[in-house]
């Protein structure tokens, strides 16, 4: 039973003084006399009994400012054994260290000029790290210097493992663990000199005392409103009007690209047929451990034909040549767990799709908020943020007779789902009927690198699907649409719960 406000009165039993004391139950009242030799005895007890509760405190006060202090929630990941722990993905850190750009004698080191981003996002899924990362080479790149890049981070504060939701993650993963491409050095081949991206280890010991500039001094003039566009535009005019070759933004300064910047399609989108032919997307590649996990699990997402050779085995030449179009597979973004809440707070806040999950050429569109009160408008925006299992169905069922679903065999299920669900989903969709296979995230075999970077791995199924079904309110359904969009998939192979 919930305890009351009141429970130091009104919720105790109405009881006597008498009766909170020892002996309490000798009532009703003895002869005068009797009592008098009682209350003699129960005095001598109860000074007995107080002795005694203070030689107790004095005991257990001892005992606690002897005893160590309680252990944390989580143990401390370095107290485990090595096999319970993530890996720390030395090799791909080491191959980024080797690359030309690093080493004394690089032949084009002499007046290069870099750009670092020391305030990038941490504690955060890959899709908004992904999403913030290009756009800044995509500046760093217009302004003519070098892009310094960080490991994908997750906690900052030294350690090599931190917790997630209670699970034990990489404090920090290498970038080249999950993309490959100009982003993390690769040359672009359509830009021959063009400065090469560096590792942070480099450009702290080139520049050991580099210059430091926060967003304000750059954009400030424009205004809370500013577009991706007037901000690259301003920080490129910046950067090349300036002769210090080490140039920093530190962590104190507001960032560059903001959660509002990819919010919104006008702020966002001004921006995007530029960005969208550069380098940075039509040269990025999914990495040779995310394509290793898609090879080996082909079979599972989406059957391989006879002639289709294995993406290892393949030169890389483009984003768009090597992640052409799966026939007949049909890929789903599902988000659960703490999006459960979130989406209350997208309705909360009349939020809209976000960013490129608003491109002009998208069906189901999510321009404008909902109306109602806010439990009205949560319930609404359910549907779109937190589907349940009927209406996944039917969605599945509405993309199957469409002109860009013709052909759908398969079912992949991008999800951080628990278990159950996912197979109550699967016999639903199987229930439904004219589907060879349903798999979901959990179906996918990986080995221990591979399990920290799954959400790549989806990102690739998704973004080659014949047909991808996404979450419009994040970031990492953005990522799937950006990259489809670029490659020139049908517009309407790109739909939203």
């Amino acid at each position: 039973m919930p305890m009351s406000s009141k429970w130091w009165s009104d919720d105790r039993p109405h009881r006597h003084a008498y009766e909170l004391l020892p002996g309490g139950a000798d009532y009703p009242p003895k002869p005068y006399a009797a009592r008098w030799s009682f209350s003699y005895r129960r005095c001598l007890r109860l000074v007995a009994l107080a002795a005694a509760s203070l030689a107790t405190i004095a005991i257990v006060a001892k005992s606690f400012r002897a005893s160590p202090p309680p252990p944390p929630l989580y143990p401390d990941p370095t107290t485990l054994p090595p096999e319970l722990l993530p890996p720390l993905y030395g090799r791909f850190h080491e191959l980024e260290m080797q690359l030309p750009q690093h080493q004394p004698d690089y032949p084009l080191a002499e007046g290069r000029k870099y750009f670092h981003v020391n305030n990038t996002v941490l504690f955060s899924g890959w899709g908004n790290a992904m999403q913030e990362l290009l756009l800044l080479h995509y500046l760093t790149y217009r302004s003519g210097r070098s892009f310094v890049f960080d490991n994908y981070t997750w906690n900052d504060d030294g350690s090599q493992w931190t917790y997630n939701n209670g699970k034990i993650v990489p404090s920090q993963i290498p970038l080249s663990a999950q993309i490959q491409g100009p982003t993390v050095g690769a040359p672009i081949p359509s830009d021959p000199y063009a400065p090469l991206a560096v590792i942070h280890e480099h450009f702290q010991k080139e520049c050991p005392n580099p210059t430091l500039i926060s967003n304000d001094e750059v954009i400030g003039h424009l205004g809370s409103e500013a577009t991706a566009g007037q901000i690259i535009d301003a920080w490129a005019e910046k950067l090349r009007s300036m002769d210090d070759p080490c140039i920093e933004v530190p962590r104190s300064s507001k960032s560059i690209f903001d959660i509002f910047v990819f919010g919104s399609a006008e702020r966002l989108l001004d921006v995007w047929p530029e960005f969208s032919a550069s380098p940075m997307i039509t040269q990025l590649g999914w990495s040779p451990l995310i394509e290793l996990a898609f090879d080996t699990n082909r079979e599972t997402i989406s059957p391989s034909t006879p002639l289709e050779p294995p993406l290892y085995s393949r030169p890389f030449t483009s984003n768009g040549d090597r992640y052409t179009p799966l026939p007949g597979l049909l890929a789903l973004h599902i988000r659960r767990g703490d999006f459960e809440e979130h989406c209350k707070s997208l309705a909360h806040y009349n939020a809209t799709f976000t960013g490129y999950n608003t491109l002009s050429e998208l069906s189901d569109r999510f321009d404008e908020p909902l109306p109602g009160d806010e439990d009205e408008r949560a319930e609404a925006y359910r549907p779109h943020c937190f589907p349940d299992i009927s209406e996944i169905v039917a969605k599945t069922e509405e993309v199957r007779a469409s002109e860009a679903g013709e052909g759908l065999r398969r079912v992949y299920v991008m999800t951080n789902g628990p278990a159950k669900w996912i197979d109550q989903l699967k016999r639903a969709l199987l229930k439904k009927g004219g589907w060879d296979g349903v798999a979901s995230s959990r179906d996918v075999a990986v080995n221990k690198e591979q399990k920290y970077v799954e959400q790549a791995v989806d990102m690739l199924i998704g973004q080659r699907a014949q047909v991808f079904v996404g979450n419009g309110f994040s970031s990492l359904t953005g990522q799937i649409v950006m990259l489809r969009a670029a490659n020139g998939f049908p517009v309407d192979s790109s739909r939203f719960f």
